[in-house]
């Protein structure tokens, strides 16, 4: 075997490594905080002010500014749990820079301009975040009034509700369908008799704290590995294209945002050294970098595709991911030549 070949996939192997092991904790965390939320009886406010479309979106893309994607990878699994709305993913997604900053810090060159670039990736991530869920909720509105309309002179009839119901997707679990006491005397006759039933208050199993956590290391576990397996795969791919991705790159004006926001979505480590190393070296404009960085969430994207059971709306989010990046770079240009 090529001793050159051999180094290089050592160094992969060790940088994946390193890349996972430093996630692990972080995804920890967000397992800990879906399974206190999922079975807390008494995190309501927590619940709301994860899911709020605003202020869940500024937190995120503040979070999402931290180095590596950590932050990224565990909002994705907040999202899939139901934690915490797409904005609020997507402004994770566009504040997190990866591997970029690392190498921006590393050369006199391009040290001036991590400031402005975390400013402007937090900024947009927080207010693209906020309007998307702003927009989802809009629109879940009018959907809503729209089918109550259509269903106006229809006759519902509804079991009456026990005290202390809460919604199934609050709780996340299946309300227990028993016989009212107060209903069996008068249950109708015939061959539905005794099968009238009503849905109980929500029956939380009794979690103690160890089975959270062993249930929290468990899933992480099983994640960490998923992300080992990916980083290894896409870091060998990025690395073999790394120049070429540097190449693709070139490009002007409005049409070096676009490619530079599609590159970007590729989830891997060396996409984003490869932006970050582009703009050192003069062949990627700011505005480029940004757009690129800002649809660059790493692995995390592709622990999205793999865990989501909708593919339509990990493809919904990706191209939400592009355009938002793309968007960014061309306000970044224009406020560039304003100023």
């Amino acid at each position: 075997m090529d001793a050159h070949f051999f180094d290089q996939l050592m160094e992969i192997l060790v940088e994946s490594v390193t890349h996972t092991v430093s996630m692990l904790p972080v995804l920890f965390a967000a397992y800990l905080f879906v399974e206190f939320v999922a079975h807390g009886r008494k995190l309501e406010s927590l619940r709301r002010l994860s899911s709020h479309p605003i202020v869940g979106a500024i937190t995120a893309s503040a979070l999402g500014l931290l180095p590596q994607c950590g932050f990224a990878s565990a909002a994705t699994v907040m999202y899939l749990d139901g934690l915490i709305p797409r904005g609020t993913l997507i402004a994770s997604y566009i504040a997190t820079s990866d591997e970029a900053l690392p190498i921006l810090l590393s050369a006199k060159q391009s040290v001036g301009w991590v400031l402005p670039l975390l400013l402007t990736k937090f900024v947009w991530g927080a207010a693209a975040g906020a309007a998307i869920n702003l927009a989802g909720r809009a629109s879940e509105t009018v959907r809503r009034r729209t089918t109550a309309k259509l269903d106006g002179d229809a006759e519902t009839v509804h079991a009456p509700k026990p005290a202390g119901l809460r919604p199934e997707r609050d709780c996340r679990c299946r309300a227990v369908l028993t016989v009212s006491e107060g209903l069996e005397d008068h249950a109708p006759a015939g061959p539905d008799a005794g099968s009238l039933v009503v849905p109980s208050t929500c029956q939380i199993p009794a979690h103690s704290w160890k089975d959270l956590f062993v249930h929290a290391l468990a899933r992480t576990v099983r994640v960490g590995l998923m992300v080992l397996a990916f980083s290894v795969i896409f870091h060998i791919v990025g690395h073999l294209g790394e120049e070429k991705l540097t190449h693709v790159l070139v490009g002007t004006g409005w049409c070096q945002n676009l490619i530079a926001a599609l590159v970007g979505l590729f989830p891997s480590c060396a996409t984003s050294v490869a932006i970050a190393d582009a703009f050192q070296r003069g062949m990627l404009s700011f505005s480029a970098t940004v757009a690129g960085l800002s649809s660059n969430a790493g692995v995390a994207l592709a622990i999205l595709f793999k865990e989501s059971k909708s593919k339509a709306d990990s493809v919904g989010i990706a191209i939400l991911l592009v355009v938002a990046g793309f968007l960014a770079g061309m306000l970044v240009s224009v406020l560039g030549t304003v100023l």
